[in-house]
């Protein structure tokens, strides 16, 4: 194994002036090379003979160069400033010496890729939930920003998320420092003092090998949600490279308020209270949230205190909010995990208590640095310096980087860093290689050693990585500079961070960073590590002494995180701007997106009506962009980077009414057009032309990709349209055989140029061998099977798509293809598929076997596939989706567990198909609630259909079980637990509303008996351990604390001690087999027979008669309660009783008559609002409460002349019959409205706490409390 790097210099002038350093206060040798230099006028030493630069900027913002005539020395400072990363590699440092990699070392490093991103929502909020209950910790939440990542790790080294020195790191860095100048300067000019606190800031940075990240926020680097109205940066982490870890917030904001560092906005929440509104809130916003609004009910939420950015979002970013991040944050993790002790109390108090100090000190910084502070541009861009550059007038400069890099040259003076990427061949180093050798020494450091083991990790799980080598210099009038080494790792995909955290769990392996680079330290800078460090503690800056910060508290834990989106950010990028590529297709292709988007975001179908006539305008506008704007504005051309400007323009003219007439429906082309002829080149122009008139949904290059899924899609009503394919005669025409076998009516061949003379013509140059190929070949193509084969003349193509409509062949041929393909005959029938929302051993696969089309009464022109998931090898909803497709208006009997994360396939199955969704359900097995709080959840079933379930998986004979689940499998029994626990916080009723939504149809229920009798009860014993068994699960599911092997072990010998102690009792509580089938059969037979003849689909107007639109979630208690309520304090209180004394007379008076004072007879507590919550979060918070009854306590009398209402107060973890937790109410003043008086709406109530502030009201509190009990219910809109 070699152990030398061989590291030579390229002998270019200008590859040799480019080196690197640290920039560290020490001395390093390192690599060096000879300069040819020249004195310029002011003294300072400049290279000649450099050769002039065409400069250009890749994809990912870096620079590379090609070299032509001589540059001034102005022109110099930019060029080598610009030496990036995409420069072609050079072989820079392999002529003259031979180097050693003697050790690694973190030079930039950023969060690793978040971990709970595809984690259930509901776990991390529960788990969260659970540990604030019991003091471990509080919840922080903080603004997601929308910008760019860039990285600080002192001075000059910038890094963006995978390179060095681009647009991106020179953008951030004026941000930076225009910041400095901002915090520190004041209004006066001079910048002295902002360059100070900007070196001292850089020096505590440098000396204590931090890594600052920023995220970017410009209006200049491609839009995101929103222009911003401010350009800025804000600090979202600080990296601690020699612990490996991250700073807390705590850390974080005491080091931004030191320097006067641009940190993030932050809300604690410290109590489960707190917590339970604060997700409450973002449930009820989270389809409408903007910054101003989100803001304000983060404020009036936080329990635990509020750190004040300086740069506010709404004033700086704007009103449209990403999103919030929420993360759990320990109280101390010293211990190694979550533990409390008799020390939590007072770790918790003093960890408040020093967030506490840094609210108050954020609200300091903010008046002496206001928001409305602004920076003093210069009007003279040219002589701009980095201080009073105005980004935003560079935004259409044709070299945005060679400007950028002429400011920074200002400023940098003759302290410049320069890079230069390397090509890794050349330069002799060979990264595993080098980790090798680190692994095998003994004298290798502790951090070399771990980021060694990572390259080892990384190369033996063949992960996608990339590693960029750097060679970095920074030069300076004082010394000859130095260099350094960077390798930047980039990584290619977001799932290597997953595979790599999943290899490495349960290991104290390093982290695998995003922003993540290091260097290359060779044996003879090691050398020189000894003396520096000796003088690094001798010299620090002031700094060093200034910022006193604690390791242990506050630190988070286990990653627990929550990223919550709001949707008018996602509509802008994720549909608006990410949909433009999809637009091109056809605008129906985009409609699907848009709704597919909806749907996979769960969003409600207030949203759906808000934004689909949105996006169809959007569509239309798309289709023919203005380029000037309404006010005269010149407009850019539309694309995803500068779409923004666009879209602000088409919400102008949608807001006036154009754009809002309904789409008339599309005449979908439905096949494949193959577009044949001698060169491909020419046959682009008219697939494009087909492609829009036609409203297909894509182009297929080369007939020998097309595949069967292709044609099929292509028929399918509703896919978004047919294909066209574009093939040279020479691909040969074997695919399009194989694929006329089948589809033969669905494909057209237009042979393009292919007459004998016009092929002789094209091929004067040709063999006479190969003409005569050729035109057998043509013979070949016009032989094929087809619906229909047509022939246009070259000449028909013109150069411009106007041009080519005005041939009279093309036009013929695009109404042909119209009139042929709105004669294709498909099946419009709908299918059906039947699916078990079940658990193992429920007796599914008994009411699948031996069925016949017969017995279910399916005629013999629509097929039955019965598809056991056991038996089926590989992706079973993708092969049963094409068998799907095979076979329209098919019957398909899902014979497989389909627990609701699984849905979302069978939605999409029936999308595809045109089928309607059959869920079947055991009767009689209600909701029920299992385990003790904070780990209480409801189940659609009861625990009596669980024991049974496990008697009969445990009553299978040994290894008989296609899946492989019988009693002779080690976990059998928790294994079925394990899918139980898939329904957690599922209700009976939420499982039917979530049915309605799946796929396009209208969607049934069938349910079949289960249980003989209603009242089936287990023995307390079984019961025990069944709920032991279910809290082991989801304590592992929800991360709350792992289950050992042994734990998971010991658990499922007593369950099945448990079962087979009751089997006797067990196998008496249910029907018969022949029962269950027969109900089965019945039911689906009557369910085939009303499917009509053509498929009917549910239209947004469909889904909101499916299910009524909820107007507020209420807690309904009874009158007669509530004025037993107002007779004990009457009795009390004389006001209350003279009070109600006068208003005798009203108690017979209809509630609603609003011109008559009167008593409220519906009287409730609204729990929610539908102006306030999207109807899917209404029904996912309070369906499994509908029915169930809460205990409250009245506290207090509010009234006025006009109104009164009752205070009340609930309970914040339990309801009266199950005990289970229930969402808080969503207005601040919970209460029950009993009087209204003439004109007064019961709503007014809401401003009686107001009313009693300003003594337009009274209030009479209780003496003690009276207890009243209410239940939960839906009131829907009439």
């Amino acid at each position: 194994m070699k152990t030398e790097q061989v590291l030579e210099p390229n002998e270019g002038k200008c590859e040799e002036h480019l080196g690197i350093s640290s920039s560290r206060k020490r001395p390093r040798k390192g690599i060096k090379s000879s300069q040819n230099t020249t004195a310029d006028p002011s003294g300072q030493s400049t290279e000649t003979n450099f050769n002039s630069s065409t400069i250009d900027m890749d994809m990912s913002g870096d620079i590379a160069i090609t070299h032509a005539s001589t540059l001034t020395s102005t022109e110099l400072d930019i060029h080598n400033m610009k030496e990036s990363a995409s420069e072609p590699p050079t072989n820079r440092l392999k002529e003259h010496h031979m180097v050693q990699i003697k050790k690694l070392r973190l030079e930039a490093i950023f969060h690793p890729k978040f971990d709970n991103e595809h984690q259930n929502d509901l776990q991390i909020r529960n788990n969260m939930l659970s540990r604030v209950s019991s003091n471990q910790g509080y919840l922080e939440v903080t603004l997601k920003h929308s910008g760019s990542l860039m990285l600080w790790s002192g001075h000059q080294r910038f890094y963006s998320k995978n390179s060095t020195q681009n647009v991106f790191t020179a953008v951030g860095e004026i941000l930076l420092r225009q910041h400095f100048a901002r915090a520190w300067n004041g209004v006066s000019p001079d910048v002295d003092a902002a360059k100070d606190k900007f070196k001292e800031c850089s020096d505590y940075v440098e000396q204590h090998r931090l890594t600052l990240s920023f995220e970017v926020v410009p209006s200049i680097l491609g839009h995101h949600g929103d222009i911003p109205q401010r350009d800025y940066l804000i600090l979202i982490a600080v990296a601690d490279k020699k612990q490996e870890r991250f700073y807390s917030t705590a850390e974080l904001t005491a080091l931004a308020q030191e320097f006067r560092l641009p940190h993030n906005d932050a809300w604690l929440f410290r109590s489960a209270n707190g917590v339970r509104i604060l997700f409450d809130l973002y449930d009820s916003i989270r389809e409408t949230g903007l910054a101003s609004t989100v803001i304000r009910s983060l404020d009036d939420a936080a329990d635990g205190g509020i750190v004040k950015s300086m740069y506010p979002h709404s004033v700086f970013q704007g009103d449209i909010l990403e999103g919030i991040v929420i993360r759990y944050v320990s109280y101390d993790n010293r211990n190694g995990g979550p533990g409390r002790d008799a020390n939590s109390s007072l770790r918790a108090g003093e960890c408040l208590e020093q967030m506490k100090e840094l609210c108050e000190h954020s609200e300091i910084v903010l008046k002496i640095v206001p928001p409305q502070r602004e920076i003093d541009y210069s009007e003279n861009q040219e002589d701009a310096s980095v201080c009073n550059i105005n980004l935003r007038n560079l935004e259409e400069e044709v070299d945005l980087e060679n400007s950028l890099m002429r400011v920074l040259s200002k400023d940098h003076g003759s302290h410049r860093r320069y890079t230069v990427r390397l090509d890794n061949r050349d330069t002799g180093i060979d990264l595993e290689e080098v980790s090798n050798n680190i692994l095998s020494s003994p004298d290798a450091d502790t951090e070399s050693r771990r980021i060694a083991q990572l390259i080892q990790t990384v190369a033996s799980l063949k992960l996608r990585i990339s590693y960029k080598i750097f060679q970095e210099k920074v030069s300076s009038c004082d010394n000859e500079g130095s260099t350094r080494i960077i390798c930047i790792v980039h990584v290619n995909h977001d799932e290597v961070f997953q595979k790599y955290s999943k290899a490495t769990k349960n290991t104290d392996a390093m982290a695998l960073y995003r922003g993540f680079s290091f260097e290359l330290i060779t044996e003879e800078q090691v050398k020189e590590e000894g003396m520096w460090c000796a003088e690094e503690g001798k010299s620090l800056n002031h700094a060093l002494g200034s910022v006193h910060l604690k390791s242990e508290p506050g630190v988070e834990e286990d990653g627990l995180m929550l990223k919550m989106k709001f949707l008018p950010y996602m509509v802008r990028t994720f549909i608006c701007r990410n949909g433009l590529s999809i637009m091109d297709k056809s605008s129906g292709a985009f409609e699907n997106y848009s709704i597919n988007q909806f749907t996979r975001w769960n969003m409600s179908q207030k949203a759906f009506e808000k934004w689909m006539p949105f996006f169809r305008g959007w569509s239309l506008y798309c289709n023919s962009p203005p380029s000037i704007a309404l006010d005269g504005k010149k407009l850019p051309p539309l694309s995803s980077k500068l779409y923004l400007h666009h879209y602000n323009e088409f919400s102008k003219l949608y807001e006036n009414g154009e754009f809002k007439a309904a789409l008339t429906d599309e005449r979908n082309f439905r096949g494949a057009v193959i577009l044949v002829g001698l060169e491909l080149s020419t046959l682009v122009p008219l697939a494009n032309i087909l492609r829009d008139k036609l409203s297909c949904s894509k182009i297929i290059a080369n007939s020998n990709t097309l595949s069967q899924n292709d044609m099929i899609g292509s028929i399918q009503r509703g896919s978004g349209g047919g294909i066209v394919c574009t093939t040279e005669i020479r691909d040969g025409m074997k695919a399009i055989r194989n694929l006329a076998k089948r589809f033969k009516n669905a494909i057209y061949i237009v042979m393009v140029g292919c007459s004998n003379d016009e092929l002789e013509s094209s091929l004067l140059q040709s063999q006479t061998c190969e003409t005569r190929k050729i035109i057998g070949m043509t013979q070949g193509w016009k032989k094929c099977k087809c619906n229909l084969l047509l022939e246009i003349p070259k000449n028909a193509l013109s150069e411009t798509p106007t041009a080519m409509l005005k041939d009279d062949s093309v036009t013929e041929l695009i109404n042909a293809l119209q009139e042929s393909s709105d004669s294709f005959e498909t099946d419009e029938r709908p299918g059906m598929v039947v699916f078990f929302p079940a658990i193992p051993g429920s007796g599914k696969s008994e009411l699948c076997n031996d069925l016949t089309p017969n017995m279910i009464g399916i005629a013999k022109n629509r097929k039955l596939l019965v598809k056991e998931g056991d038996k089926i090898k590989g992706k079973y909803y993708s092969i049963v989706q094409q068998q799907a497709l095979d076979n329209p208006a098919a019957v398909i009997i899902a014979d497989k567990n389909v627990p609701p994360v699984s849905w979302n396939s069978i939605s999409h199955l029936c999308s595809q198909s045109q089928s309607m969704a059959v869920a079947v359900f055991p009767e009689n097995v209600g909701d029920t609630y299992v385990g003790d709080e904070p780990m209480r959840f409801v189940y659609p079933f009861n625990l009596e259909y669980l024991a049974v379930c496990l008697s009969r998986v445990l009553g299978r004979a040994p290894n008989s079980h296609n899946g492989k689940l019988d009693s002779a499998t080690a976990l059998a029994c928790m294994i079925v637990v394990k899918f139980f626990c898939f329904y957690r916080n599922k209700t009976n009723k939420g499982l039917e509303n979530d049915l309605q939504f799946l796929g396009k149809g209208f969607n049934k229920i069938l349910r079949i008996p289960f249980f003989k009798d209603k009242d089936q009860k287990l023995p307390d014993d079984l019961r025990q351990v069944l709920s032991d068994a279910i809290t082991m699960q989801n304590c592992n599911d929800l991360r709350v604390r792992k289950s050992s092997d042994q734990d998971e072990t010991k658990m499922e010998e007593l369950l099945r001690a448990a079962i087979k102690k009751n089997e006797s009792r067990l196998s008496t509580l249910t029907t018969t087999v022949e029962v269950s089938k027969q109900s089965f059969q019945s039911q689906l037979r009557e369910m085939i027979g009303s499917l009509g003849e053509h498929f009917t689909a549910r239209s947004i107007s469909n889904d909101a008669n499916v299910s009524k639109a909820i107007k507020i979630v209420s807690l309904d208690v009874p009158v007669e309660i509530v004025r037993s309520a107002l007779k004990i304090v009457s009795e009390d209180s004389e006001d209350i009783k003279q009070y109600l004394a006068k208003r005798d007379e009203d108690i017979c008076n209809d509630e609603d008559n609003v011109k008559q004072d009167r008593f409220i007879t519906s009287t409730h507590c609204t729990f929610a609002h539908s102006s306030n919550i999207s109807q899917s979060d209404m029904k996912a918070s309070f369906n499994h409460l509908l029915g169930t009854t809460v205990e409250l306590s009245a506290t207090a009398l509010l009234y006025s002349d006009t109104i009164a209402a009752l205070h009340v107060v609930l309970p914040p973890t339990n309801t009266a019959e199950s005990k289970s937790p229930s969402p808080s109410p969503q207005n601040e003043f919970a209460h029950i409205t009993v009087w209204c008086g003439k004109h007064t709406k019961s709503s007014t109530s809401n401003q009686l706490p107001c009313s009693v502030e300003t003594s337009a009201a009274t209030i009479v509190e209780f003496k003690n409390p009276v207890p009243i009990k209410g239940v939960f219910a839906f009131w829907y809109n009439n």
